[in-house]
């Protein structure tokens, strides 16, 4: 005799009841198969004129910002040039003799007042003799201005870059969103719905479409800014100084290497995660949609096991990414700070051999190693960039498919103003197209004439059901024909057989609106004065009014 737990086990791994445990299948597809990709430029095919204006704006933003940094350490250069390049001491000055030869008589100079009295001598006389000192001053206090633009240049290249990358992605993802939601009610079949579960295109809808909100959104412009801050830094540290330059990024590569290997790796992981976080919100729509026959033969703890299961994968996949985000950081840093220290030692070489200056020689370094920083920086970006692409192919291939069946508002089609309601089948075959090798209906024939009563009975599986949906064409029969008034039923127009079709499921669905617009969705003309005497005639009508009055928001008639 099967136990109660033995018939549980069965039953949950059974397609009849939640659908088969694919964890294991899940990680040998992912070995397998890789994850494909549309190309960079597909991802903007929804971008509007505006859109593209948008991103224009924000790309001017994006380059400004991320050379600003650049900028900036340019002037710390300049300063510091300024600071280190005077030619004398203004304690070692006579100024006793300067004020008799070149001052008024008033005029008496001395290192306090110096900056502030000597413009009343006739200084042009010696100007040759001590320039530095005041020439720096006025560098500097120019230079320091110049800080003080690239900071309120930087302020609005930051809030031009976030916005306008904000608005346009959010533009964007609105119509990918209502596209690809539009093409699965509107263009798909109920047989797609069958080989897809609707909870991994909920979580395609709700995950996948926030990637690629992240791929050509924010995280783009910010992708650009380091890409800008990468390349100023170089062209500024190749002017002033290319042998340091040169020096310095010779790390470089073994920076560009580990990025690229890290973002392939992230992106195949990143992919990975998404089917099982898929696979996981299927299994849990599956149980809480028949949570009756869970409890009914206490499959909670059954279940709970089978959720975890899913969870420990992206629990393992994510251990993973970790360790190699950790290894990838760690790696960069050492590498920068290797290049620290080999900039600083060519640098002093440079310094007594080129006559390079220390202001020159720290502009380039901190340039080139902020370029470094900005290449590292940009990685995670490159990585969302990727991993919107991935996203992308499954929702465009969404939006892509040809329509399976003409839509509702689609005129074509026979619409006869009378129907009597004669029903035929001939010799009709039927396989469910995700189970196409167990045929339901082997050469069904049947003659149901209007206005007569008929009772089909059956098994569970044996046909009932499906001869239903047959009629409503939520499928076609694979050989043989249905006749609706010796018409043939592909013949008629969608909307109007389904207007003229009454079914009343085992068990119904009420949306989450009112009881008026749950009745108006069966005739959309229906008045509210036609739907009330419905339901009066059906005595439902007081039943609901007191419904209304304890759940006045939802249930409104």
């Amino acid at each position: 005799m099967t136990s109660i737990k033995d018939f549980v086990t069965n039953e949950m791994n059974s397609n009849e009841y939640l659908g088969k445990d694919l964890s294991n299948d899940i990680v040998k597809k992912s070995k397998k198969k890789i994850k494909k990709v549309v190309r960079f430029h597909e991802l903007f095919r929804f971008a509007t004129k505006l859109d593209w204006f948008y991103m224009l704006l924000g790309a001017i933003g994006s380059i400004g910002h991320g050379a600003s940094i650049p900028l900036l350490w340019f002037m710390f250069g300049q300063i510091t040039d300024s600071f280190t390049a005077y030619d004398f001491n203004l304690c070692s000055i006579d100024f006793d003799h300067i004020s008799q030869l070149f001052c008024p008589e008033n005029v008496n100079l001395t290192a306090d007042n110096f900056r502030q009295q000597y413009k009343k001598c006739n200084y042009t006389q010696f100007n040759v003799t001590i320039p530095a000192d005041i020439q720096s001053s006025n560098k500097i206090q120019l230079y320091s201005i110049y800080i003080a633009l690239i900071g309120l240049g930087a302020f609005l290249c930051a809030y031009i870059q976030t916005s306008f990358w904000t608005m346009s992605g959010e533009k964007q993802t609105r119509k990918i969103r209502y596209r690809a939601f539009e093409s699965l009610i509107c263009n798909k079949n109920i047989s797609y719905f069958d080989k897809h579960s609707p909870g991994k295109l909920t979580t395609l809808m709700s995950d996948g479409i926030y990637k690629i909100n992240d791929g050509i959104g924010e995280k783009f412009g910010s992708c650009l800014q380091y890409l800008s801050s990468f390349i100023t830094g170089l062209i500024i540290g190749f002017v002033n100084g290319w042998k340091l330059t040169l020096v310095i990024i010779s790390m470089s590569p073994l920076l560009a290497i580990s990025g690229i290997l890290y973002s392939k790796i992230s992106a195949r992981m990143a992919s990975k995660e998404q089917q099982i976080y898929a696979q996981a919100g299927q299994l849990a729509e599956q149980v809480l949609a028949a949570i009756k026959t869970v409890f009914a033969f206490n499959g909670s703890d059954f279940e709970l096991k089978r959720y975890e299961q899913q969870l420990k994968l992206t629990q393992k996949n994510g251990i993973k990414m970790g360790a190699i985000f950790g290894l990838v950081t760690g790696f960069d840093y050492f590498v920068v700070f290797c290049a620290d220290a080999l900039g600083f030692w060519f640098g002093a070489k440079l310094i007594r051999t080129e006559n390079y200056t220390i202001g020159q020689t720290l502009m380039v370094f901190f340039t080139v190693i902020n370029s470094m920083f900005a290449l590292g920086r940009s990685a995670p970006y490159f990585q969302a960039i990727t991993s919107a692409k991935g996203s992308a192919y499954s929702i465009w291939k969404i939006i892509k498919t040809e329509k399976e069946f003409y839509r509702e508002e689609s005129s074509e089609g026979l619409k006869p103003s009378k129907i009597k309601g004669n029903i035929g089948f001939r010799n009709v075959y039927f396989a469910y197209p995700s189970r196409p090798t167990l045929t339901v209906l082997k050469n069904v024939s049947f003659d149901i004439s209007a206005g007569q009563t008929v009772a089909i009975v059956g098994s569970t599986g044996s046909g009932k059901s499906t001869c239903i949906e047959l009629l409503e064409k939520f499928y076609d029969p694979q050989s043989g024909f249905i006749l609706l008034d010796n018409q043939y039923l592909n013949r008629y127009n969608i909307q109007w057989l389904r207007q003229h079709i009454s079914v009343v499921s085992q068990q119904p669905i009420l949306f989450e609106t009112t009881v008026m617009e749950n009745i108006r969705m069966g005739y959309k003309q229906a008045t509210n004065s036609q739907i009330i005497d419905l339901c009066k005639n059906l005595g439902i009508h007081e039943t609901i009014v007191n419904l209304s009055k304890i759940n006045m928001f939802r249930l409104v008639l």
